[in-house]
């Protein structure tokens, strides 16, 4: 794969059989549309077999009418949020597709699920006052009772009382949101991380401190586009980290891709020694050094890691080989530990503030069962 990404001129003489393998592989990695715009910059498309030509186009043209439709909704998000005097901070894959920046062919053909926004603490019940008046639907609680039809809906007005929308319950982010146009799910987000982290505090504060507002003077939104230090330092932690990649030895190339095209669009800043000082404060300088060598390595980026190299950060990445090598070891592992998370569901703070929060018995038990679930699967 890596080498394919980085090829010009000539593509290998692969078979159809490894084509296909190149197809299934960029899809569960999430990467097809931008293989394809990889392609096309380097006039590659004319040495593809037509059926995979064509698989990546349909692929490539989908994925850019889906991200008009991602802008779409953040712009509509924002100009409601300005109504209340919020400019939202966007996060993950829309701060990569947001803004006028350069970084293409990387940038545009990014695929992207929703649309993450982060708002201060204090403005999350002024957030969602005017998305409530707005229209927008909110993910009901699966807890709450049967329609009189028997139906379970999956969607429902915005509840400011559902305890899910209260700040002391919703750990990183209230339950998924749409608009009227129902394009893209929107997840709204008081935190970089879940509140129980021991980074989330800092990880959010950095997102704040390091955002700039932006203006968009044809949509008539602005919006506080984050620094590209804290882009990168956010979509490390989230995958190394909070998705386990560093612990199972996974290579996460859309992070790869994401990380180049920052690379790309802001050539003038020493982004690599920006992001390990940065990375060194919040205690995962191991994992940003990580993602570094692999963005070298595996996409033949020209990165200077000298003086980076340290024995900590060296021994960080030989461990993450030797765990990509016995995946199915560091896998076993990891669900060892998910089992063992059922000795821990619910922290003292946790279930002071349950006991708190309900007035019925009933509701007590509802709340617990879905913090639990919760635990379980964070």
């Amino acid at each position: 794969m890596g080498e394919l990404l980085s090829a010009s001129g000539q593509l290998p003489d692969f078979t159809q059989e490894q084509w296909q393998r190149i197809v299934h592989f960029s899809g569960d990695a999430l990467v097809v549309a931008q293989l394809y715009k990889i392609l096309e910059a380097n006039n590659l498309l004319d040495q593809l077999p037509d059926d995979i030509n064509s698989y990546l186009q349909l692929v490539s043209e989908l994925n850019a009418d889906r991200t008009i439709k991602l802008l779409a909704t953040f712009t509509r998000l924002a100009k409601h949020l300005n109504s209340a005097g919020i400019h939202p901070v966007p996060l993950k894959g829309i701060a990569l597709l947001a803004g006028n920046k350069p970084g293409e062919p990387l940038r545009s053909s990014r695929i992207t699920y929703d649309v993450d926004v982060l708002v201060r603490a204090e403005e999350l019940q002024s957030s969602l006052q005017v998305l409530q008046s707005a229209a927008y639907q909110q993910v009901v609680n699966p807890l709450d009772k049967l329609t009189e039809n028997g139906e379970s809906p999956l969607l429902g007005p915005i509840c400011l009382e559902d305890f899910r929308n209260n700040l002391a319950f919703t750990r990183s982010h209230v339950p998924p949101l749409v608009d009227e146009e129902g394009d893209c799910i929107i997840d709204l987000h008081t935190a970089a991380a879940t509140l129980n982290n021991p980074r989330a505090t800092k990880l959010t504060q950095l997102l704040f401190d390091l955002s700039v507002l932006e203006i968009d003077d044809a949509a008539g939104v602005s919006y506080s586009m984050p620094d590209p230090v804290a882009q990168l330092v956010l979509a490390v932690y989230h995958a190394h980290i909070k998705n386990r990649h560093q612990f199972l030895g996974i290579v996460d190339w859309r992070l790869l891709l994401d990380m180049t095209a920052v690379l790309q669009a802001y050539p003038e800043r020493a982004l690599v020694e920006e992001t390990m000082s940065t990375a060194d404060a919040l205690d995962m300088s191991r994992e940003m050094f990580t993602a570094w060598k692999l963005v070298a390595r595996y996409l033949n980026v020209n990165i200077n890691l000298e003086g980076l190299e340290n024995p900590r950060n060296m021994r960080a990445l030989s461990w993450f080989y030797r765990k990509s090598e016995w995946r199915w070891l560091a896998a076993s592992c990891e669900l060892w530990i998910k089992i063992g998370k059922a000795f821990a569901l619910l922290s003292v703070g946790e279930l002071k503030q349950s006991l708190g929060a309900q007035s019925s018995f009933t509701g007590l038990i509802a709340h617990l069962s879905y913090r639990i679930r919760r635990t379980l699967n964070r």
